[in-house]
């Protein structure tokens, strides 16, 4: 028998079933990009408790363009060990400098995985330069990533840090008019958690938030 109240409770609109429980917490596991950035991503979106490597001319900007909404609609970043970024490029990309941090951790090589550790628990987004650590401490490092649901992006060569997508820009060519106007580039998207993604043409314009895709 039902004890009373119970069968209100298990008819209630505000009762989540299994299915319900997924879906939430699969669009919570997701930080919106702008629509044109969704043909280079395995799930149209960046994947919390991932970690993406950038390589190629013009990674950076890239990464401007993936992280730009997300941190307009709240997220916070931070660059660690990128001094030549250029702080005037990432705004162009619509990067709300306020909720930017910029670490240097050349004097303290040593307890480098810890910082990043202490950043990864409390910031969405954490772009760096090629890790300076063991390959314990990297997967360590990688693991305290996907427990605190944060995105790790590693520009350049990663040193053997365990990484699970990879956008390699494989061509890059400037569009002119008077001046650089904008730069059409190439990505393949590759890695542990992607299946059948073909190479996607998009352009990075030189003054936007946003970045156009193009026909391949």
């Amino acid at each position: 028998m039902i004890r009373p109240g119970v069968a209100e409770i298990l008819t209630s609109t505000h009762l989540m079933s299994g299915q319900d429980l997924v879906q939430r917490q699969t669009q919570h596991g997701l930080i919106s990009v702008a629509a044109e950035a969704c043909a280079i991503l395995p799930k149209g979106a960046l994947e919390r408790g991932c970690v993406y490597q950038c390589v190629g001319s013009g990674a950076t900007s890239l990464v401007w363009s993936l992280v730009a909404r997300a941190i307009s609609d709240g997220s916070w970043m931070a660059l660690v060990d990128l001094p030549h970024a250029g702080l005037l490029s990432v705004r162009e990309y619509g990067v709300a400098l306020e909720r930017l941090l910029c670490i240097n951790t050349s004097r303290v090589t040593q307890h480098w995985s810890r910082m990043m550790g202490a950043l990864v628990d409390g910031i969405d987004l954490v772009v760096t330069a090629p890790p300076r650590c063991s390959a314990t401490d990297a997967r360590k490092l990688t693991t305290r990533v996907k427990a605190q649901s944060a995105v790790l992006f590693v520009i350049g060569d990663t040193h053997d840090f365990p990484v699970d997508i990879t956008l390699r820009i494989a061509s890059s060519r400037w569009m002119f008019s008077g001046h650089a106007r904008q730069r059409e580039v190439t990505v393949i998207t590759e890695g542990r958690r992607v299946y059948n993604m073909q190479p996607q043409k998009i352009l990075l314009p030189r003054l936007s938030e946003h970045f156009l895709q193009v026909s391949c």
